[in-house]
């Protein structure tokens, strides 16, 4: 059985589950412009519905998490993204939840039964913001009152890794010039974070390698210079 088939050649599909593990989405993307289908997988009648509309120069992403759809939306007034959620059973009415803001990149988003995480950049730095939700089926309005995990390095890269949809703890991958290469679960609760992972080995070959590097450019500058 065929679900979809995109006939336009400069669009590519992906596949993916929401972490509520409740819907597929089908994401159909070009360039500048991409939109999702969306399919309840516990519903015998196996249909695509639009989730948001093929519109130019209109980037999205989705999730789900209870009776609403999460969705990242870029375009060219929207250039660092809005965050928004609309009943499941009426995707045409929008909550923001995020708004635009020209200081502020939305990167990424995470969902939980509780929770929910957004991957920012500001100032060229990642961080993560993490919000309280209310109950599944309570109304949603603007996020307020969130809590940025602390990162001690000057410079950084923040990646997410797979969490557990009802768990309150979130992991992410971590790493700078003074820290390997990490994962760390942060209680979203607590506020607490732990180690779980490094991986020092990658690490001191990285170093090894800018200090190889390094001494060759050095080399290299010494011959350009030496008076012949």
């Amino acid at each position: 059985m065929c679900l979809y088939h995109e006939k336009d050649d400069i669009f590519s599909l992906g596949l993916q589950a929401s972490e509520s593990k409740q819907y597929l989405f089908v994401r159909s993307e070009s360039k500048s412009t991409s939109f999702i289908f969306h399919l309840d997988i516990s519903k015998q009648n196996k249909q695509l519905e639009v989730l948001t509309p093929r519109l130019y120069g209109i980037d999205t992403a989705a999730s789900h998490r209870g009776n609403h759809f999460y969705i990242k939306r870029r375009s060219e007034d929207f250039y660092n993204s809005e965050l928004v959620a609309c009943p499941s059973n009426n995707v045409a009415e929008a909550t923001v939840l995020l708004s635009h803001r020209e200081s502020v990149k939305i990167q990424d988003f995470q969902l939980f039964e509780n929770h929910i995480a957004v991957y920012e950049c500001e100032n060229g730095l990642p961080k993560i913001t993490v919000y309280g939700l209310p109950a599944s089926g309570e109304a949603l309005g603007k996020l307020q009152g969130g809590r940025e995990i602390d990162f001690v390095d000057p410079a950084y890269a923040v990646e997410p890794e797979e969490s557990q949809f009802h768990s309150s703890i979130i992991r992410f991958h971590y790493s700078s010039l003074k820290t390997p290469p990490s994962v760390f679960d942060y209680d979203m609760d607590s506020g607490v974070s732990v180690l779980k992972k490094i991986n020092t080995v990658s690490y001191y070959l990285h170093h090894l390698v800018l200090c190889y590097l390094d001494k060759f450019c050095m080399c290299f500058i010494s011959l350009c210079v030496w008076p012949w």
